[in-house]
């Protein structure tokens, strides 16, 4: 529940290290600076360069989370969240931003874009506790979409192609208590009549949320948070995700 804001640069040093454990190269799409204090980055000029074990389909397409994701700087990076200075899209970052690149530079068709482009959203996704953090989120998330077409067709997306976007965001982004997969204080205590004796006056007993209890995901008596399995059609309960021996 609490607030960091993390540094653009330490985003991009950890998106970093994850394109190296799924490529094995380092410095995939930039490299980082420290010059004069301050810490940067230079981006890789020319098509970026993927294994051949790794093709630009497979890693648009890969399924990425960003945990307790607040404004989801991991995965896209209009701005620094510490400073709010605005990032170019030649400099960004974030692992939705690098799926986008890799879009760019290996479709040459309207068509092959677009679709391409919402596969890349449909396997992107981040949770967080705060409210309006996943407001932001979302409006980073659809504003990226609108740079990026921009960028490359030179004009605004149709109303259906925003609406189609917003509609993976919505089900993407989501609210949860990560710790306990339902939405954030949907949990509760019953209150339990007790029989009283003969004697002793009745008194009204309390039963704990179970899963809060004894700290197990799959006793929760809150709503527990629903995504959506795009290669399905299907929703799914995200605890479902979570391997957990009961």
């Amino acid at each position: 529940m609490a607030e960091i804001f993390t540094p653009t640069w330490v985003c991009n040093e950890q998106c970093n290290a994850f394109d190296e454990s799924l490529t094995g190269i380092k410095y995939l799409f930039n490299t980082p600076t420290y010059i004069n204090g301050k810490r940067d980055w230079v981006p890789r000029e020319g098509k970026i360069l993927l294994p051949n074990n790794v093709s630009w389909e497979k890693y648009i397409s890969q399924n990425s989370l960003e945990i307790t994701c607040g404004e989801a700087p991991y995965l896209v990076s209009r701005y620094d969240t510490t400073t709010g200075d605005s990032i170019p899209i030649y400099k960004r970052i974030g692992l939705l931003d690098r799926k986008l690149r890799i879009i760019n530079e290996n479709t040459t068709t309207y068509d092959d874009w677009y679709s391409s482009v919402v596969l890349a959203y449909q396997s992107t996704y981040g949770y967080e506790w705060q409210g309006d953090n996943i407001l932001l989120a979302r409006e980073n998330l659809l504003s990226t979409f609108i740079d990026y077409y921009k960028e490359r067709w030179l004009k605004i997306p149709f109303e259906t192609q925003m609406i189609e976007i917003a509609t993976i965001i919505s089900w993407n982004i989501f609210q949860m208590d990560g710790l306990k997969m339902v939405l954030p204080m949907t949990c509760y205590d019953k209150r339990v009549a007790a029989t009283g004796s003969l004697f002793d006056a009745a008194q009204e007993g309390i039963l704990s949320c179970t899963g809060c209890s004894n700290n197990n995901i799959h006793k929760h008596n809150g709503i527990y948070a629903v995504i959506m399995d795009w290669k399905t059609g299907k929703k799914v309960e995200f605890r479902s995700l979570y391997k957990w021996k009961i």
